[in-house]
């Protein structure tokens, strides 16, 4: 009785024509592939475009483009950006700071004082005030360069998106979920039957 069932249950699983399911498996790969290269192709686009925004150094057109970017990645399968900087912004906000430490550089700001109170501006006495005037103000001669860190972007995307490439993936892991049970299916079946067979 159960040796009929069983083979019963093999016959009913067979009916089922797993190869069609596979070939059509194998017929949404590529076009899930597409898909994916699509969406990279995509964010590869929007990054360029943050970086030629970074050139120009209009601040609203750099956060413009980094949220477009930022935007796409986070609702896209295959749009990580990997990390990038804003390189010029970078390099403006260093010759900014380097400006600044010049416009108020205590060695140039000492040698203005000394000279209004010394005529000769080698003397001991010019000398000894520069000392005393860089000694009481030791931290307006450190420029203060920003952190690299700051202009350090990556942004991520999910494992999955309810997008065309999100979906086609779908289909292409469950069709394979079902290929593999039914194998799995199949194996179980076989392996009882002859176990079956083996004791009657």
């Amino acid at each position: 009785m159960a040796e009929r069932r069983l083979k019963r249950g093999i016959r009913r699983m067979l009916g089922v024509r797993t190869w069609m399911v596979a070939v059509i498996w194998i017929a949404v790969f590529p076009v899930m592939l597409m898909a994916l290269r699509v969406d990279n192709l995509r964010m590869e686009r929007l990054r360029n475009e943050v970086m030629l925004a970074d050139e120009t150094g209009d601040n609203v057109k750099i956060d413009a483009a980094l949220n477009a970017l930022g935007q796409f990645s986070s609702r896209h399968m295959n749009a990580n950006t990997g990390v990038f900087y804003l390189q010029h912004s970078y390099e403006r906000a260093v010759a900014a700071a380097a400006d600044y430490a010049n416009e108020t550089n205590i060695y140039k700001e000492a040698s203005e004082h000394c000279e209004r109170l010394f005529n000769n501006r080698w003397s001991f006495a010019f000398v000894q005030c520069m000392v005393n005037r860089i000694a009481d103000h030791p931290e307006a001669s450190v420029v203060n360069f920003p952190d690299p860190a700051l202009f350090r972007y990556e942004f991520i995307s999910p494992t999955f998106s309810f997008t065309v490439a999100g979906m086609i993936s779908a289909i292409w892991f469950l069709l394979a979920l079902f290929i593999a049970l039914r194998l799995l299916y199949y194996l179980i079946l076989r392996v009882s039957l002859l176990i079956i067979k083996k004791k009657s």
